[in-house]
């Protein structure tokens, strides 16, 4: 009886230690449930990528820059250039020689309105020959003439030259005779001016005719 009662004894014992098994580390909730560091928002959410960065918005390269709007290459002229090939003389310098003012001169008493200047050249100028002179000019738009001839203030010859020039710039005659050679230039003024430096061209020309 008493070795049936131990046995009884150890099989109940055996149970109990089964039994305190179940809670242990292999069950319930284990470290790898639950919230993790590779779970939540550890990896989601918003990143440093995200919004706005530097490529965006408004940069350098847009609204306005230098090369737009009015620039300095717009306007009127004045009328021309100085002729090519001369040497300038000053104002003050031109009166009475080898510039002159002239009263009537026969052959031109019919134009209205006219003034008259007559140019002394160094050498006479011949059929075929090209001669120049440039004025700047303070004046109204006009126009301005010049013609040969073969003395101070004489007779006019041919019609050498003829221009409309704008306000205030620089009156350019080129001329080239073909009937006569002339030691003189009449030139024409149909509106009040001031002559200002002047530049002589023997064989030369104006830029741009």
């Amino acid at each position: 009886m008493r070795r049936l009662d131990l046995l009884l004894l150890l099989a109940a014992l055996g149970s109990l230690g089964c039994g305190d098994n179940a809670g242990d580390g292999s069950g319930g909730s284990a470290s790898t449930g639950g919230t993790d560091g590779a779970g939540g928002t550890a990896s989601g959410g918003d990143t440093s990528s995200g919004g706005e960065d530097g490529s965006g918005g408004e940069d350098g390269s847009g609204g306005e820059d230098g090369s737009g709007g009015q620039d300095g290459t717009g306007g009127q002229d004045g009328g021309g250039e100085a002729c090519e090939s001369g040497y300038t003389a000053g104002a003050a310098t031109l009166y009475p020689f080898p510039f002159d003012n002239c009263g009537a001169i026969e052959g031109l008493e019919d134009l209205e309105d006219a003034s008259f200047r007559d140019l002394t050249l160094s050498e006479p100028v011949a059929p075929g020959e090209a001669y120049a002179f440039s004025a700047e000019m303070e004046s109204s738009a006009g126009t301005w003439e010049v013609y040969g001839a073969t003395e101070k203030c004489g007779e006019a010859g041919e019609l050498l030259d003829r221009i409309e020039v704008p306000a205030d710039g620089v009156v350019c005659h080129e001329v080239t005779p073909t009937e006569e050679t002339y030691s003189h230039l009449i030139w024409v003024w149909y509106v009040a001016a001031q002559q200002g430096d002047t530049t002589f061209c023997a064989g030369g020309t104006c830029p741009g005719r």
